[in-house]
């Protein structure tokens, strides 16, 4: 499980680039010596390997692994959230007289949902059910920390030379009663709900709000950092597009999660389901309103 040792990443790019490199929060790219993000490319790590972990430490050790700073394990007292924004903010206090790339990625919204703190929860109170309550409440935590960071970077003057991208790694889970608006779908599928996520790019002086419209990946993500900090064309190896490049980057995206395949072409999208049995709905007149349903196998 995990990265192949022979993928690079854009990390190795830039920290062969002269690049301060560094990682705070969620690592899911396998749990092998040779897979620490300290063997790929990163300078400094504070976070989890795996895909999730506790909001507030416990007595006992999360289940999900432990917090490491580097290699060694650490028990972190603070909100996790808040505690990913002191790192994040310390890392770019540290580097400010030099070229960085920081790559945080808090595990907020993921579960566990444990309840968050009480100043976060007073902002939700009018969410009647307790799950989406701590959820929301998880998001505003959240949405703090980011304003957070980039409030540091405003105050040492580098808010005008970072590229900022956020973004979300999939749609809402039904398991944390996230909502995904009129999209179908949900997360583990590849459904707009799954798959189409928020992605809001800024660079002060170079980008202008507007809503594109054009197809995005995370793909693009790689050349289009590569090409903003080296000032060189990305190698052709990418399957991604510079998303600053102001022309059209996708004829058409495509996804696969285990059997189910997907593919997205202009408006048009066709998504391939795998389904070992089909649900039909058999209904005739004489039975008035009665419906019966009946499994019946691919085969068939």
């Amino acid at each position: 499980m995990g990265i192949p040792d022979s993928e690079r990443l854009l990390s190795e790019d830039l920290k062969a680039a002269g690049y301060a490199t560094g990682l705070v929060g969620k690592w899911h790219l396998g749990p092998g010596a040779n897979q620490h993000p300290m063997k790929k490319g990163f300078d400094e790590f504070f976070g989890f390997i795996g895909g999730k972990h506790r909001y507030v430490e416990e007595a006992k050790k999360d289940a999900n692994g432990p917090l490491l700073r580097g290699t060694q394990e650490v028990v972190e007292k603070e909100y996790l959230t808040e505690a990913f924004t002191r790192e994040a903010c310390s890392f770019i206090e540290r580097n400010k007289a030099r070229p960085f790339f920081l790559y945080l990625a808090p595990n907020a919204v993921h579960v566990p949902l444990q309840t968050p703190p009480e100043k976060y929860l007073r902002r939700v109170k009018g969410v009647e059910d307790e799950q989406r309550r701590n959820m929301v409440g998880i998001l505003a935590a959240l949405d703090d920390q980011v304003g957070a960071v980039k409030q540091k970077l405003k105050e040492l003057g580098l808010l005008e030379n970072t590229l900022l991208i956020f973004m979300s790694d999939n749609g809402g889970a039904i398991g944390n009663k996230s909502k995904n608006g009129k999209l179908r779908g949900v997360k583990t599928d590849l459904f707009d709900g799954g798959i189409r996520v928020p992605l809001i790019v800024t660079l002060a002086g170079t980008i202008h709000a507007r809503d594109d419209q054009r197809l995005a990946s995370i793909l693009d993500l790689y050349p289009t950092f590569l090409n903003a900090a080296l000032a060189r064309p990305a190698p052709e190896r990418l399957d991604g597009a510079d998303l600053l490049a102001g022309r059209k980057r996708h004829d058409a995206l495509f996804w696969r999660y285990g059997p189910e395949k997907a593919v997205r072409s202009g408006k048009w999208k066709l998504v391939q389901l795998a389904m070992d049995q089909i649900i039909c709905l058999i209904w005739r007149p004489t039975w008035g309103r009665r419906m019966i349903w009946r499994r019946r196998s691919r085969d068939e």
